[in-house]
């Protein structure tokens, strides 16, 4: 949450200004015992550094004096260096790392569709009711006949009893290790109850298995290549109705034996038989709702469900529309949950977006705010780098404009230097913020709601802005600096 309380603000300032004068104090002190005299005789020269004299038989290049004069206080030089780089750098961290995050699949862990509507007993405490009307045939017929549809699908459900297979109890087995049951008995409340269970149909007794019936949208999703841990899902075969899928746990990647039906296995349900296509990793708007604590899920395809569990009513339903009929499509709900079904749960895919775009907003301007602090820091500090260095040699530029040096070749001396800390800055600012960006941010976002995108924008956006400054600056201080003649100016600094 955002708070815009004029306090806040007020006493940043506050700290802010406290902070700058602390830390303004000893500096002050410093300088206040430095003399007229002293200040004046200031070269801007590292002290107690030997320099060699350097001997040219092709004379002084204007660009060969702007680096001599960039390392004459190195430690100036580098700070300023280092300062923009960190800034640059920070900024193409946070954000690649911020573009990198993928709301589709952020979104299609929280919602399948752009609307999702639910049966009323879908989250009911003593579990779903297949025989539930909340999502009436009404209901639907308005949704089909909504314009800009592009997409829907349907999700029955049904709980069925009977043991697991031989190999299945085995696969159950071998995945809950007593470490893998320490683990779960860690952070589960439910894990008595479920050991319960478990221990019941490994001795033989039989399982729940909720069934699902799904077609259209949710199947397509359920059954995406991301969501696969073992064998291949063929749409067309499955259609045929001679198959099913198995939904195993939530796993980041396959393991060799998963807790639930082998590929290949046949299983007779309601006295038909079928065969295990492939093994999914759960998806949740599938998935999610009350459910026994143990169970074992399998998917048919919508319409085998319907065949074998006649006048079975939908457990949910989702449908996408084009952006224009968004309104309409929520007015449509909204008006039948308040005249037909309070209790039916609607999830609207943009307002997920809209509240987690609301929730994250702080955390993406803090890390933004940060970096672009410390980039003005490096700015402010290479621009106070170049207004010195031009100020404390006046006495310079006068002597050397005075043995023929003109105006032009002098801006143009001065430009090279500024150009010369931005080129550097740039080099270096680029190497590490491909580092950053294609080591760093890669390991950072691998998987998650994440799919990597190798950017340097800001840097890029930063550039020409440098370049800008590195002749803008020198040309502004020359300005002020020419107002004077060379022979005021050897005068002043005597």
């Amino acid at each position: 949450m955002i708070s815009a309380n004029p306090v806040i603000f007020i006493g940043s300032a506050l700290f802010a200004f406290m902070t700058v004068m602390i830390s303004c104090l000893l500096p002050a002190r410093l300088a206040g015992k430095v003399s007229p005299i002293e200040a004046l005789r200031y070269t801007d020269v590292d002290s107690g550094i030997r320099r060699k004299d350097k001997k040219s038989e092709k004379g002084a290049s204007l660009t060969g004096m702007a680096w001599s004069n960039l390392w004459r206080n190195r430690k100036r030089t580098i700070l300023v260096i280092l300062s923009l780089t960190l800034g640059l750098v920070l900024m193409s961290f946070f954000y690649a790392k911020n573009v990198s995050f993928d709301m589709e699949k952020y979104l299609l862990e929280l919602a399948a569709a752009d609307y999702q509507i639910d049966d009323a007993t879908n989250e009911r405490v003593g579990g779903y009711d297949p025989n539930s009307w909340t999502i009436s045939d009404g209901l639907i017929r308005d949704i089909s006949a909504l314009e800009g549809l592009k997409g829907t699908g349907r999700l029955y459900s049904r709980e069925v009893s009977m043991p697991l297979s031989v190999q299945a109890c085995e696969n159950y087995q071998v995945f809950y290790t007593e470490e893998e049951l320490e683990n779960y008995a860690s952070f589960d409340p439910t894990f008595p109850k479920w050991k319960e269970n478990f221990d019941h149909v490994m001795n033989g007794g039989e399982a729940i298995h909720t069934v699902y019936g799904a077609d259209g949208m949710i199947l397509e999703a359920a059954a995406g290549k991301d969501y696969i841990l073992a064998g291949e899902y063929d749409a067309e075969r499955f259609a045929g109705g001679d198959y099913v899928l198995a939904i195993g746990p939530s796993l980041e990647a396959p393991e060799e034996v998963l807790p639930t039906y082998s590929v290949g296995e046949k299983i007779q349900i309601e006295n038909r038989e079928f065969t295990v296509m492939a093994v999914l990793n759960p998806l949740q708007p599938m998935v999610e709702g009350s459910h026994p604590i143990f169970e074992v899920p399998l998917v048919m395809p919508a319409k085998v469900f319907t065949e074998l569990w006649p006048g079975s009513n939908l457990r949910k339903f989702y449908f996408d529309v084009d952006d224009g009929n968004m309104e309409n499509a929520a007015e449509l709900l909204q008006a039948y949950q308040q005249t037909e079904s309070a209790d039916m749960n609607i999830v609207s895919r943009k307002t997920m977006e809209e509240q987690y775009e609301a929730e994250t907003r702080s955390k993406a301007v803090m890390g933004y705010s940060v970096s672009i602090v410390i980039a003005l820091v490096g700015i402010l500090n290479y621009i106070n780098s170049m207004v010195t260095a031009i100020i404390s040699r006046k006495k310079e530029f006068a002597m050397i404009q005075s043995v023929g040096m003109t105006k032009r070749q002098l801006r143009r001396m001065l430009a090279f230097e500024g150009l010369y800390y931005v080129v550097l800055t740039l080099l270096i600012a680029y190497i590490l913020s491909t580092v950053t960006v294609g080591v760093l941010v890669r390991a950072l976002v691998a998987g998650g709601y994440a799919t990597f995108r190798f950017t340097l924008m800001p840097l890029v956006g930063c550039t020409p802005v440098l370049i800008l400054l590195a002749f803008v600056i020198p040309y502004i201080c020359f300005r002020k600096l020419e107002k004077q003649s060379v022979v005021e100016r050897l005068r002043t600094a005597e």
